[in-house]
């Protein structure tokens, strides 16, 4: 698939982001279509939110979109493609809902900004699209086949948090501190991840658990003590 640009995931258009293969990928889709990828997207969201991704059938997202299954399986030949569309389009909205707030704050040293890169971040991963994304993650981590099918998606992903992270830095920053920069950027998507998967156990706890709470500040603030140290680190003079 070709280097996406961060404007270019407005919608869940999956025709257009390329991962359809063959000549249904490359036949001209109306404005009609569109709208109904866009829905059919935000549908999979609901439902693997509230039932989970092991209990979404085209079935539910049909129903839950208001159309046939044959037209869900028409713009998206499997799962895995829609899946892959979720992780693009929460990200995409995240990203950039956090680049409009950046550009809204003006004069920022490098610790400044990464400390609002990691607040916004965490304040995401409680999100209405918490519950769908944590459920992608959880089983990302135990099922191979969905790993390597959505690895394109996350790919893309991982990219443009980079270089929004750079987006804020000296252009003249040391080579040892660019590097360790690229970490905290790996570091603060893989702690969004953690803290969005923790969100379904809470959810399904319905804040009774005092061990599940517990368990999610303590991973809270120990991802945001390794974060701030990387800071610091790269913030030096």
């Amino acid at each position: 698939m070709r280097q996406l640009t961060l404007d270019e995931i407005v919608d869940p258009d999956i025709l257009k982001l390329g991962f359809h293969k063959g000549r249904r990928g490359d036949r001209p889709y109306k404005a009609k279509g569109l709208i109904a990828i866009n829905k059919i997207t935000e549908s999979a969201i609901d439902v693997i939110a509230n039932v989970g991704l092991r209990n979404c059938t085209v079935a539910r997202i049909a129903e839950d979109a208001g159309c046939s299954r044959g037209l869900v399986q028409r713009y998206f030949t499997t799962l895995n493609e829609l899946y892959a569309a979720i992780i693009l389009v929460t990200y995409g909205r995240f990203l950039r809902r956090l680049r409009a707030k950046l550009k809204r704050l003006r004069n920022l040293d490098t610790a400044q900004w990464m400390d609002a890169l990691v607040s916004e971040g965490f304040a995401w991963a409680q999100t209405d699209d918490r519950l769908a994304l944590a459920e992608l993650f959880e089983i990302q981590r135990t099922d191979h086949s969905i790993r390597d099918a959505l690895q394109e998606a996350n790919d893309v992903v991982q990219r443009l948090i980079y270089e929004l992270v750079f987006l804020g830095i000296p252009q003249n920053l040391p080579a040892k501190k660019r590097e360790k920069l690229t970490l905290f950027g790996v570091f603060l998507r893989r702690s969004i991840s953690a803290l969005a998967s923790q969100e379904q156990a809470i959810k399904s706890a319905a804040g009774n658990d005092k061990h599940i709470l517990a368990t999610h500040r303590l991973m809270q603030k120990a991802f945001h003590g390794v974060l701030r140290e990387m800071i610091d680190e790269i913030s030096a003079p």
